[in-house]
C-alpha cells in the first residue's frame, strides 16, 4: 500500500507538520494491525512553493513538482493537511491541488486535516478543500481532523486530538484496504471520452 502525505508546513516548528506526522504514524499503525506495511511518501509543499508559482506562468515542468504529482496519482491513500490563514487554507496548499491533473485522486481515499489558532477555523478546510478534492474524484473520508493551538497544550484537549487522529487514520486505512467501500479503484489514466469506455445510449435505454 502506498500512502502519500501532502501538507504545507511553513516553519521548522509547524503545527501542521506535527499533525501530519502524527496522522502518518497512526495510519501506519492501523494498517500494520491488519498485516499491511504502507510505503510512505512525504511532500511538504513549502519546498515546492517556487515551482508551484512558476507553473502558473510558464509551461516548463519542475522535476520535483512532477514527482509530487506522480506520487499523488500512484497513491492508495492520501493525507492532506494545511494551516488556516484568515478563514481559508494557505494559498500554496490550494494551488497544489488546483494544478494536479483532474482524476489524479480518482477513487483514492483522502484524509483532510487542518490547523488554526482557534476552533472558529475548524470548518474552513471543509468548506474549500473538501469540494475541491471531491472535484478531483477523491473519496474524502467523513472524518476530518482540525487542531487548534489549545489542542497541543491542554492535556484534556490533547487527549481528544489523539482520539480524532486515531479515528480518522483507522477510517482512512479501512477505505484504502477495501474493508469499507468495496475497495473499487478507478483507472486514473483512462480517458472519460474514449468511445470504447462509453456505454451506448441504446444499451442504457434497454436497461430501463
Amino acid at each position: 500500500m502506498r500512502l502519500t502525505a501532502v501538507w504545507t508546513g511553513l516553519s521548522s516548528e509547524s503545527s501542521t507538520t506535527r499533525l501530519t506526522e502524527r496522522l502518518i504514524d497512526a495510519a501506519v499503525a492501523s494498517a500494520r494491525t491488519n498485516g499491511i506495511d504502507p510505503v510512505v511518501t512525504r511532500i511538504n509543499l513549502r519546498r515546492l512553493a517556487t515551482g508551484l508559482v512558476n507553473m502558473t506562468v510558464t509551461p516548463t515542468p519542475d522535476p520535483e513538482l512532477e514527482e509530487a504529482f506522480e506520487a499523488v496519482q500512484q497513491a492508495d491513500a492520501v493525507i492532506t493537511a494545511t494551516p488556516i490563514y484568515k478563514t481559508a487554507p494557505v494559498g500554496i496548499h490550494m494551488l497544489f491541488w488546483q494544478l494536479v491533473d483532474e482524476g489524479a485522486l480518482a477513487a483514492t481515499p483522502v484524509l483532510l486535516a487542518s490547523t488554526g489558532g482557534t476552533p472558529r477555523h475548524s470548518l474552513a478546510a471543509e468548506n474549500t478543500l473538501r469540494p475541491m478534492l471531491g472535484y478531483l474524484k477523491g473519496l474524502v473520508i467523513p472524518t476530518s481532523v482540525f487542531a487548534a493551538t489549545d489542542d497541543w497544550g491542554d492535556p484534556e484537549d490533547a487527549t481528544r486530538l489523539t482520539r480524532r487522529i486515531e479515528t480518522a487514520a483507522a477510517e482512512l486505512m479501512a477505505w484504502a484496504s477495501g474493508s469499507v467501500g468495496g475497495g473499487v479503484r478507478a483507472d486514473k489514466t483512462a480517458d472519460p471520452l474514449d468511445p470504447a469506455g462509453v456505454t451506448p445510449f441504446e444499451q442504457i435505454l434497454e436497461q430501463r
